[in-house]
């Protein structure tokens, strides 16, 4: 069962890869929980033995780096990974001259000619060495000293350990890379070798103690540079395996598999079933969530920009959609209209569908919205018009990993005005979105859920003239400009705590000029129940958005604090086509229909398709 889920999951997250962000590539610095082979390779593939260590890493599998690169879409070879067993945090390897510490690895990669893409992720697992260093030394202090003295070993080393690291990645930084994944030390009291004994308290003490110290030196990197550092809390990743482990695949959370003969001789699978292989390092299952821990927190802030898009996509269409049908006369071949005060009322539906492709740390996905709309208003002579509006939109969208639904409402105030073949219209309009977000948590079945909701408001201006040209033909150059502002809540994500976030607000500006042409025909016939008039129309436009911009949403991880991940989507094209093609029957100048259809075109792959029925009745 454990394994079908860790089947399942990955396939999810290995097709979120491909579509939620660029391709880049994956590099490992650190020490043995990093290393794929490289003390192997140094010591002329002595150590670690392997067999039982598995082809000279430190366990019985690959290594976490090494499945993060397939869960991400990323590219990745054997030399991205530069770690060494047995690294500190500084330049040296415990017990092993020449071969290169932490700062020593990115000294080399440097030296090398190596750079960073913005897109490529260096992840960083390092630290554990230090204290095992500093234990040594200090053996005696340890098994006969108190409390106080032994906390005292730790403290200058907690404090050069997370500078050694901080200054590693600032240096990651200035050879290019604009994010980075760094994990925390588990609690090693419940590593084999310490769980049990005297030392174990001791050394889950020193760990959270580092961790602080990295968390809050990182979070000094991460405000002078903007750079995005995803801190893996591993001492809460270990604690939560620990609480539950049958959930995560485990029964035996205590003894290293390399301490039972027969477990060190057991297929994988069954090795498997020890979080530890040996008396530090866990199996190859432990390594594979934790790929899919960093996978899930890298991938997290892919759809946090889509309730605010949706958002204001919800709010032009409804402004468009009445500044095209109810603020604006349809003035057909045929009788002219009364010139006294007369009511109308309409009433609509519409069904859209878009798609959006991926763009930056946006992901691909899909949308539907189905709208409602309702109104009525007063033609106050031959020449004016206006009137109230209501709507409301069921919104859903789709993506590899992440599911939206949740509905928008919206109250507008129309008018226009029509005089000798000049038309202008106007729409006021204030509008509410109420959102629900879900993505995929760490195990199937797991589900991070979010609430986000905001308000915005709409404002929609659009003029032009009629020309006669014959045939019951008119063809009409129009011009308008719409704006939309929206402001989405920050909220905070609910579920597996180590993976939730807390989502910051969204503001969105969005303005709009289009200009093109509309051609219309009115032809009309007597019939028993009165004048039938058809009215088809063609109306075609350009769009400039000549404020689109970059558009940023920034969450924090809950299991890491104070950490900034910026989440960027590149501004769209300023210039995109609007197609609308309609038909309006109107019969004995009080009922009407309009059905039209709407469709974007040459917008950098965003495509919305829209399907609308209009009814409205003069009184």
């Amino acid at each position: 069962m454990f394994r079908l889920v860790i089947i399942g999951v990955a396939a999810t997250l290995a097709a979120t890869a491909a579509q939620a962000r660029a391709p880049g590539q994956v590099f490992g610095f650190g020490d043995s929980l990093v290393d794929n082979g490289n003390v192997y390779h140094a010591t002329g593939d002595r150590e670690p033995a392997s067999p039982p260590y598995f082809h000279g890493r430190y366990s019985n599998g690959p290594t976490f780096v090494e499945n993060l690169p397939g869960l991400l879409g990323m590219g990745w070879s054997a030399g991205n990974d530069l770690a060494y067993g047995g690294a500190t945090s500084g330049a040296t390897v415990n017990e092993a001259p020449g071969l290169p510490g932490f700062t020593a690895q990115i000294a080399k990669f440097a030296a090398g000619g190596g750079r960073f893409s913005a897109s490529d992720l260096p992840v960083t697992w390092v630290g554990a060495n230090d204290y095992i260093d500093a234990a040594r030394a200090h053996i005696l202090d340890l098994l006969f000293g108190d409390d106080a003295e032994r906390r005292a070993i730790f403290e200058p080393v907690v404090r050069s350990a997370a500078t050694n690291i901080v200054q590693g990645v600032g240096s990651m930084f200035a050879l290019g890379a604009r994010r980075a994944v760094i994990l925390g030390l588990p609690p090693l009291g419940k590593a084999p070798i310490l769980n049990g004994g005297p030392l174990g308290d001791l050394a889950d003490a020193v760990s959270a103690a580092h961790n602080q110290a990295l968390l809050q030196g990182l979070q000094l990197l991460n405000a002078r540079t903007g750079m995005n550092l995803y801190f893996i809390n591993a001492d809460m990743a270990f604690r939560m395996f620990l609480a539950d482990p049958h959930r995560y695949g485990f029964d035996d959370t205590v003894n290293a598999c390399m301490g039972d003969p027969a477990c060190a001789k057991a297929p994988a699978d069954v090795q498997n079933r020890h979080i530890f292989f040996d008396d530090l390092h866990p199996t190859a299952a432990t390594h594979r969530l934790i790929a899919r821990i960093i996978a899930n927190h890298v991938s997290a802030g892919a759809g946090l920009d889509r309730p605010g898009r949706d958002s204001v996509a919800a709010a032009e269409a409804f402004s468009r959609s009445i500044l095209w049908g109810s603020a604006r006369k349809i003035t057909p071949v045929g009788p002219s209209q009364l010139a006294g005060p007369s009511l109308f009322s309409f009433a609509s539906g519409e069904l859209s569908r878009a798609r959006a492709p991926q763009a930056g740390d946006s992901e691909r996905y899909r949308g539907e919205r189905q709208s409602l709309a309702a109104g009525f208003g007063v033609d106050f002579n031959q020449y004016w018009r206006a009137g109230i509006a209501l709507g409301g939109d069921d919104l859903q969208s789709s993506a590899a990993i992440s599911r939206q639904k949740g509905d928008a409402l919206h109250a507008a105030l129309f008018a226009g005005v029509d005089y000798q073949g000049w038309f202008a219209s106007a729409v006021l309009g204030v509008n509410h979105s109420n959102l629900k977000t879900t993505r995929a948590g760490l195990l199937a079945g797991d589900l991070i859920t979010g609430a986000p909701k905001g308000t915005g408001y709409t404002l929609a201006v659009e003029t032009g003239r009629r020309f006669d040209i014959g045939g019951g033909l008119t063809l009409a150059p129009i011009a308008g400009v719409r704006h939309t502002g929206y402001r989405m809540r920050g909220y905070d994500e609910h579920g597996l705590p180590l993976l939730t976030q807390a989502v910051g607000q969204d503001r969105l500006d969005r303005t709009v000029l289009d200009a093109g042409l509309q051609l219309s025909g009115g032809w009309y016939t007597t019939t028993a129940f009165g004048d039938l008039v058809v009215s088809p129309t063609a109306d075609l436009r350009i769009a400039i958005a000549p404020d689109a911009s970059e558009h940023t949403v920034s969450a924090s991880f809950h299991s890491a604090p104070g950490l900034v991940i910026r989440n960027r989507t590149p501004a769209e094209r300023a210039a995109f086509g609007e197609l609308k093609l309609g038909l309006n029957v109107m019969l004995a100048g009080f009922i009407s229909n309009d059905l039209s259809v709407t469709t974007t075109i040459g917008r950098d792959g965003r495509q919305e398709q829209a399907l609308t029925d209009r009814l409205t009745m003069r009184f």
